[in-house]
Protein backbone atom coordinates (compact mmCIF):
# COMPACT_ATOMS: atom_id res chain seq x y z
CA UNK A 1 0.00 0.00 0.00
CA UNK A 2 2.93 2.48 0.79
CA UNK A 3 4.23 1.86 -2.75
CA UNK A 4 0.74 2.75 -4.64
CA UNK A 5 0.24 5.88 -2.10
CA UNK A 6 3.67 7.21 -3.94
CA UNK A 7 2.28 7.14 -7.42
CA UNK A 8 -1.37 8.87 -5.96
CA UNK A 9 0.47 11.50 -4.07
CA UNK A 10 2.67 12.72 -7.25
CA UNK A 11 0.08 14.92 -8.30
CA UNK A 12 -3.66 15.85 -7.49
CA UNK A 13 -5.39 16.35 -10.42
CA UNK A 14 -7.09 12.93 -10.98
CA UNK A 15 -5.84 12.44 -14.93
CA UNK A 16 -2.55 11.90 -13.25
CA UNK A 17 -3.82 9.45 -10.49
CA UNK A 18 -5.39 7.12 -13.00
CA UNK A 19 -1.60 7.56 -15.28
CA UNK A 20 0.04 6.57 -12.25
CA UNK A 21 -1.86 3.80 -11.00
CA UNK A 22 -1.58 2.63 -14.61
CA UNK A 23 2.03 2.96 -14.87
CA UNK A 24 2.72 1.56 -10.81
CA UNK A 25 0.13 -1.69 -11.92
CA UNK A 26 2.22 -2.34 -15.25
CA UNK A 27 5.58 -1.86 -13.59
CA UNK A 28 4.12 -4.61 -11.31
CA UNK A 29 3.36 -6.82 -13.33
CA UNK A 30 6.77 -6.70 -15.19
CA UNK A 31 8.67 -7.65 -11.97
CA UNK A 32 5.64 -10.33 -10.37
CA UNK A 33 4.30 -11.47 -14.33
CA UNK A 34 0.92 -11.81 -11.91
CA UNK A 35 -2.00 -11.42 -15.22
CA UNK A 36 -3.74 -9.43 -12.57
CA UNK A 37 -1.53 -6.41 -12.47
CA UNK A 38 -2.02 -6.04 -16.54
CA UNK A 39 -5.62 -6.42 -16.10
CA UNK A 40 -5.51 -3.32 -13.79
CA UNK A 41 -3.48 -1.43 -15.23
CA UNK A 42 -5.01 -2.05 -18.76
CA UNK A 43 -8.39 -0.60 -16.61
CA UNK A 44 -6.77 2.50 -15.53
CA UNK A 45 -5.18 3.14 -19.13
CA UNK A 46 -8.71 2.95 -20.46
CA UNK A 47 -9.78 5.83 -17.58
CA UNK A 48 -6.65 8.14 -18.48
CA UNK A 49 -7.58 7.86 -22.15
CA UNK A 50 -11.42 8.70 -21.66
CA UNK A 51 -10.35 11.73 -18.87
CA UNK A 52 -8.21 13.10 -21.19
CA UNK A 53 -10.10 13.14 -24.13
CA UNK A 54 -12.76 14.88 -21.97
CA UNK A 55 -10.13 17.41 -21.08
CA UNK A 56 -9.29 18.07 -24.66
CA UNK A 57 -12.75 18.30 -26.09
CA UNK A 58 -14.07 20.57 -23.08
CA UNK A 59 -11.31 22.92 -23.79
CA UNK A 60 -10.09 22.80 -27.02
CA UNK A 61 -13.50 21.03 -29.61
CA UNK A 62 -14.07 24.67 -30.97
CA UNK A 63 -10.82 23.85 -32.83
CA UNK A 64 -12.57 21.85 -34.72
CA UNK A 65 -14.09 24.70 -36.63
CA UNK A 66 -11.46 26.51 -36.93
CA UNK A 67 -10.19 27.50 -40.86
CA UNK A 68 -6.72 26.97 -40.84
CA UNK A 69 -4.58 27.40 -44.28
CA UNK A 70 -4.10 23.37 -45.61
CA UNK A 71 -1.32 24.24 -47.63
CA UNK A 72 2.42 24.53 -47.30
CA UNK A 73 5.12 27.27 -48.95
CA UNK A 74 6.17 25.66 -52.04
CA UNK A 75 8.36 23.89 -51.61
CA UNK A 76 10.77 20.69 -51.58
CA UNK A 77 10.01 17.79 -48.93
CA UNK A 78 12.96 17.37 -46.58
CA UNK A 79 13.64 15.17 -43.58
CA UNK A 80 13.81 17.09 -40.09
CA UNK A 81 15.82 15.68 -37.23
CA UNK A 82 15.89 17.59 -33.70
CA UNK A 83 18.62 17.68 -31.00
CA UNK A 84 17.59 20.95 -29.02
CA UNK A 85 21.72 20.63 -27.18
CA UNK A 86 23.37 20.26 -31.10
CA UNK A 87 24.95 17.35 -32.73
CA UNK A 88 28.24 17.37 -30.46
CA UNK A 89 25.71 16.62 -27.50
CA UNK A 90 24.00 13.62 -28.96
CA UNK A 91 24.28 10.42 -27.35
CA UNK A 92 26.32 7.91 -29.03
CA UNK A 93 22.90 5.58 -29.82
CA UNK A 94 21.82 9.12 -31.61
CA UNK A 95 24.66 9.66 -33.60
CA UNK A 96 24.52 6.53 -35.02
CA UNK A 97 20.82 6.79 -35.76
CA UNK A 98 21.65 10.45 -37.31
CA UNK A 99 24.59 9.01 -39.70
CA UNK A 100 22.53 6.44 -40.56
CA UNK A 101 20.11 8.99 -41.75
CA UNK A 102 22.15 11.00 -43.27
CA UNK A 103 23.51 7.74 -45.23
CA UNK A 104 19.82 6.97 -46.45
CA UNK A 105 18.54 9.86 -47.24
CA UNK A 106 18.62 9.45 -51.17
CA UNK A 107 18.28 12.91 -52.89
CA UNK A 108 15.88 14.09 -49.45
CA UNK A 109 18.19 16.96 -47.59
CA UNK A 110 18.47 16.24 -44.18
CA UNK A 111 17.89 19.33 -41.72
CA UNK A 112 18.65 19.19 -38.28
CA UNK A 113 17.02 21.46 -35.83
CA UNK A 114 18.55 22.58 -32.52
CA UNK A 115 17.59 25.66 -30.56
CA UNK A 116 20.42 27.70 -31.88
CA UNK A 117 18.43 27.24 -35.31
CA UNK A 118 15.12 27.51 -35.06
CA UNK A 119 14.76 30.65 -37.08
CA UNK A 120 15.93 29.30 -39.88
CA UNK A 121 12.77 27.19 -39.85
CA UNK A 122 10.69 29.82 -39.21
CA UNK A 123 10.18 28.54 -35.72
CA UNK A 124 9.61 31.19 -32.29
CA UNK A 125 9.11 29.86 -29.23
CA UNK A 126 7.14 32.06 -26.41
CA UNK A 127 9.11 33.56 -23.79
CA UNK A 128 7.31 30.84 -21.44
CA UNK A 129 8.84 28.10 -23.00
CA UNK A 130 12.14 28.67 -22.00
CA UNK A 131 11.10 30.09 -18.34
CA UNK A 132 9.20 26.59 -17.92
CA UNK A 133 11.91 24.86 -19.44
CA UNK A 134 14.53 26.33 -17.38
CA UNK A 135 12.27 26.32 -13.79
CA UNK A 136 12.38 22.86 -14.67
CA UNK A 137 8.67 22.63 -15.49
CA UNK A 138 9.01 21.26 -19.24
CA UNK A 139 11.91 18.92 -20.17
CA UNK A 140 13.63 19.30 -23.54
CA UNK A 141 12.22 16.51 -24.13
CA UNK A 142 8.93 18.07 -23.73
CA UNK A 143 10.40 20.90 -25.52
CA UNK A 144 11.67 18.81 -28.73
CA UNK A 145 8.04 17.21 -28.73
CA UNK A 146 6.34 20.62 -29.28
CA UNK A 147 9.06 22.05 -31.92
CA UNK A 148 8.66 18.71 -33.95
CA UNK A 149 4.52 19.60 -34.38
CA UNK A 150 5.52 23.28 -34.75
CA UNK A 151 8.00 22.76 -37.23
CA UNK A 152 5.44 20.38 -39.43
CA UNK A 153 2.86 23.18 -39.22
CA UNK A 154 5.54 24.89 -41.24
CA UNK A 155 7.12 22.81 -43.65
CA UNK A 156 6.88 19.91 -46.06
CA UNK A 157 8.48 16.53 -45.13
CA UNK A 158 9.51 13.62 -42.62
CA UNK A 159 10.69 13.99 -39.29
CA UNK A 160 12.45 11.26 -37.39
CA UNK A 161 13.24 10.53 -34.20
CA UNK A 162 16.67 10.23 -33.60
CA UNK A 163 16.67 7.39 -31.88
CA UNK A 164 15.87 5.50 -35.83
CA UNK A 165 17.93 3.28 -37.05
CA UNK A 166 17.16 4.30 -41.00
CA UNK A 167 19.17 0.83 -42.48
CA UNK A 168 17.54 1.49 -46.47
CA UNK A 169 15.64 4.83 -48.22
CA UNK A 170 11.99 5.72 -47.35
CA UNK A 171 9.55 4.83 -49.49
CA UNK A 172 9.38 7.74 -51.91
CA UNK A 173 5.84 7.54 -52.27
CA UNK A 174 5.11 8.04 -48.66
CA UNK A 175 6.66 11.98 -49.13
CA UNK A 176 3.22 12.63 -51.91
CA UNK A 177 0.53 11.44 -48.56
CA UNK A 178 -0.94 14.14 -46.85
CA UNK A 179 -0.17 12.47 -43.47
CA UNK A 180 2.97 10.22 -42.90
CA UNK A 181 3.23 7.80 -39.77
CA UNK A 182 4.14 4.41 -39.22
CA UNK A 183 0.52 1.99 -40.30
CA UNK A 184 1.57 -1.32 -38.46
CA UNK A 185 -0.35 -4.08 -37.55
CA UNK A 186 2.55 -6.15 -36.31
CA UNK A 187 4.09 -4.05 -34.20
CA UNK A 188 5.60 -5.59 -30.94
CA UNK A 189 4.28 -5.15 -27.52
CA UNK A 190 4.56 -7.47 -24.76
CA UNK A 191 2.35 -7.20 -22.06
CA UNK A 192 3.77 -4.83 -19.94
CA UNK A 193 3.75 -1.94 -22.79
CA UNK A 194 0.42 -3.55 -23.83
CA UNK A 195 -1.01 -2.34 -19.98
CA UNK A 196 1.12 0.78 -20.17
CA UNK A 197 1.08 2.35 -23.24
CA UNK A 198 -2.55 3.30 -25.87
CA UNK A 199 -3.16 2.01 -28.92
CA UNK A 200 -3.29 5.07 -31.49
CA UNK A 201 -5.02 5.21 -35.05
CA UNK A 202 -2.39 7.75 -35.93
CA UNK A 203 0.51 5.45 -35.84
CA UNK A 204 3.90 7.17 -33.29
CA UNK A 205 5.23 10.54 -33.18
CA UNK A 206 8.38 9.10 -34.17
CA UNK A 207 7.82 9.19 -37.52
CA UNK A 208 5.60 11.89 -39.01
CA UNK A 209 4.98 14.20 -41.60
CA UNK A 210 3.04 14.75 -44.46
CA UNK A 211 1.53 17.09 -47.35
CA UNK A 212 -1.28 18.21 -45.38
CA UNK A 213 -0.24 20.44 -42.20
CA UNK A 214 -4.09 21.36 -40.95
CA UNK A 215 -3.51 19.01 -38.45
CA UNK A 216 -0.14 20.19 -36.78
CA UNK A 217 -1.51 23.99 -36.33
CA UNK A 218 -4.21 22.56 -34.45
CA UNK A 219 -1.70 20.37 -32.56
CA UNK A 220 0.23 23.61 -31.95
CA UNK A 221 -2.80 25.82 -30.43
CA UNK A 222 -3.47 23.07 -27.83
CA UNK A 223 0.16 22.42 -27.11
CA UNK A 224 1.19 25.97 -26.73
CA UNK A 225 -2.07 27.10 -25.03
CA UNK A 226 -1.97 24.41 -22.69
CA UNK A 227 1.63 25.14 -21.47
CA UNK A 228 0.85 28.50 -21.40
CA UNK A 229 -2.13 28.08 -18.65
CA UNK A 230 -0.98 25.29 -16.84
CA UNK A 231 3.13 26.07 -17.43
CA UNK A 232 3.87 22.23 -18.28
CA UNK A 233 2.16 19.08 -19.85
CA UNK A 234 -0.13 16.98 -17.90
CA UNK A 235 1.87 14.08 -18.32
CA UNK A 236 4.59 12.80 -21.25
CA UNK A 237 1.88 11.27 -23.64
CA UNK A 238 -0.31 14.15 -23.73
CA UNK A 239 0.85 14.93 -27.69
CA UNK A 240 -0.50 11.36 -28.67
CA UNK A 241 -3.62 11.98 -27.06
CA UNK A 242 -3.84 15.57 -28.80
CA UNK A 243 -3.38 14.03 -32.45
CA UNK A 244 -5.46 10.91 -31.53
CA UNK A 245 -8.59 13.24 -30.35
CA UNK A 246 -8.43 15.51 -33.48
CA UNK A 247 -8.01 11.62 -35.82
CA UNK A 248 -11.61 10.78 -33.79
CA UNK A 249 -13.34 14.02 -34.29
CA UNK A 250 -12.39 15.81 -37.48
CA UNK A 251 -13.21 13.86 -40.46
CA UNK A 252 -11.19 15.23 -42.88
CA UNK A 253 -8.29 14.77 -40.60
CA UNK A 254 -9.15 11.19 -40.30
CA UNK A 255 -9.58 10.43 -43.81
CA UNK A 256 -6.14 11.80 -44.50
CA UNK A 257 -4.72 9.51 -42.06
CA UNK A 258 -6.98 6.56 -42.74
CA UNK A 259 -4.95 6.88 -46.83
CA UNK A 260 -1.70 5.99 -45.05
CA UNK A 261 -0.52 2.31 -46.50
CA UNK A 262 0.81 -0.01 -44.21
CA UNK A 263 4.52 0.76 -43.92
CA UNK A 264 7.33 -0.28 -41.39
CA UNK A 265 5.31 -3.43 -39.98
CA UNK A 266 8.47 -4.57 -37.63
CA UNK A 267 10.07 -1.58 -36.96
CA UNK A 268 9.71 -1.92 -33.41
CA UNK A 269 10.44 -5.36 -33.26
CA UNK A 270 13.45 -5.21 -31.47
CA UNK A 271 12.31 -2.60 -28.83
CA UNK A 272 12.25 -5.29 -26.05
CA UNK A 273 15.62 -7.59 -27.29
CA UNK A 274 18.50 -4.78 -27.69
CA UNK A 275 20.95 -6.71 -25.32
CA UNK A 276 23.72 -8.44 -27.03
CA UNK A 277 22.94 -11.94 -26.97
CA UNK A 278 19.05 -11.50 -27.54
CA UNK A 279 20.51 -9.57 -30.58
CA UNK A 280 22.52 -12.21 -32.00
CA UNK A 281 19.95 -14.86 -31.00
CA UNK A 282 16.81 -13.25 -32.40
CA UNK A 283 15.21 -15.14 -35.45
CA UNK A 284 11.95 -13.79 -36.97
CA UNK A 285 12.48 -12.23 -40.82
CA UNK A 286 12.01 -8.43 -40.63
CA UNK A 287 8.94 -7.46 -43.12
CA UNK A 288 9.49 -6.02 -46.49
CA UNK A 289 8.02 -2.83 -45.47
CA UNK A 290 10.42 -1.77 -42.80
CA UNK A 291 12.92 0.62 -43.76
CA UNK A 292 13.77 1.29 -40.08
CA UNK A 293 13.88 0.25 -36.83
CA UNK A 294 12.96 1.86 -33.55
CA UNK A 295 15.67 1.80 -30.69
CA UNK A 296 15.57 3.82 -27.63
CA UNK A 297 17.78 5.83 -25.49
CA UNK A 298 16.68 4.59 -22.20
CA UNK A 299 17.58 1.04 -23.23
CA UNK A 300 20.80 -0.42 -21.58
CA UNK A 301 22.17 -1.49 -25.29
CA UNK A 302 25.73 -2.79 -25.98
CA UNK A 303 27.86 -0.38 -27.41
CA UNK A 304 28.42 -1.90 -30.18
CA UNK A 305 26.00 -1.30 -32.87
CA UNK A 306 27.73 -3.36 -35.31
CA UNK A 307 26.13 -6.42 -33.45
CA UNK A 308 22.93 -4.39 -34.14
CA UNK A 309 23.71 -3.81 -37.91
CA UNK A 310 24.50 -7.36 -38.53
CA UNK A 311 21.55 -8.69 -36.75
CA UNK A 312 19.27 -6.48 -39.42
CA UNK A 313 20.89 -7.47 -42.08
CA UNK A 314 20.60 -10.92 -41.37
CA UNK A 315 16.65 -10.79 -41.14
CA UNK A 316 16.02 -8.84 -44.10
Amino acid sequence: MKNIFKYLLRTPFSINLSRNLKHYYALKYKQTNKFKYFLLASKYKGKQLNQTMKLIDRNYSHLLNLKVDDNYINETSKIYVIWLQGEDKMTSLSKFCYQSILKNSGDKEVKLVTLDNLKEFNISLPDFIFKNLKNGKLSYTNVADLIRIMLLARHKGIYMDLTIYLFKQIDESLFDLPYVSINSNRIFKNPYNLANFDTMNFGQVYFLGGTSPRLYKLVEIVMLDYIKKHHKLPFYEFLYYVIEYFYLNDENIRNKINQLPTNNSDCEILSNYLDENDVINYSSKINDDTFFIKLSNKASYSNDFNKIIEMIDNKL
